[in-house]
């Protein structure tokens, strides 16, 4: 984190930056101020919420029930849960972690035959129907993807304008973990803020950051002489 302020000329004490902390099941972000000696001083308290990118993998599955039926999907879930989750596993690889936005007129296909056969002998009626005329092919275009990502970063982007409001000037956005990756989601982003935030910057590896942080915080609070008032922790910042 340290050499992205550097990087940004802004690894001077008195600078505020937010760290957004995009993992599979949480957003967890803070604003904090770059004090004397490489520390950090608490602007705001921590705040999260339940909209990591595992709630665009429960979209898609919502999206398999209505292709190809509740009862299928279902039944899959229960007798062949892993192979739902090698499923999910290539929709994250060749459809979440691909979209940018930027293509009106992407396209995606998931072979259910090949990635999902045993799900294909729960199928029935109109929906097995439909699904021979595709020939198992789930097909996913732009505006269904965006439908998946729009009310998870939403949420996000609600709460990042919630931390600027309460807090001084902010000269830095980080984005870090897992979703933290999503092209998509650094566009909204930027798109939303860049007017307000002079730097929105993405880490060279966002979930190392995330563990060198998490690290280095359970480090100050091992060596805090004063556990009781958290509001005046101080945490030294990575100079890597």
């Amino acid at each position: 984190m340290h050499s992205s302020l550097k990087e940004h000329e802004l690894a001077k004490p008195g600078t505020n930056f937010m760290v957004v902390d995009c993992g599979g099941g949480t957003v967890d972000l803070t604003t904090r101020k770059l004090l004397e000696e490489n520390q950090l001083g608490e602007i705001t308290e921590r705040a999260g919420d339940f909209c990591g990118s595992t709630f665009i993998d429960k979209e898609f599955i919502e999206l398999l029930k209505r292709e190809v039926g509740n009862s299928a999907v279902n039944s899959f879930i229960n007798e062949h849960y892993g192979q739902l989750q090698y499923l999910v596993q290539n929709f994250c690889q060749d459809v979440k972690l691909k979209f940018t936005g930027d293509d009106l007129n992407c396209k995606y296909e998931l072979d259910l035959e090949a990635l999902a056969p045993k799900l294909l002998p729960y199928i029935t009626g109109s929906e097995r129907d439909s699904m021979l005329i595709e020939e198992w092919m789930i097909v996913l275009d732009y505006k269904i993807v965006k439908s998946m990502f729009d009310p998870i970063i939403d949420r996000i982007i609600k709460m990042i304008r919630v931390q600027l409001n309460n807090s001084e000037k902010c000269s830095a956005i980080f984005l870090v973990g897992g979703f933290g990756q999503s092209k998509y989601l650094q566009k909204r982003v930027e798109e939303e803020f860049s007017d307000l935030v002079e730097n929105i910057s993405i880490p060279n590896q966002p979930i190392a950051a995330v563990l060198r942080g998490a690290a280095i915080y359970g480090k100050s609070l091992q060596e805090s002489k004063n556990m009781k008032n958290m509001n005046n922790l101080k945490c030294v910042i990575a100079t890597r």
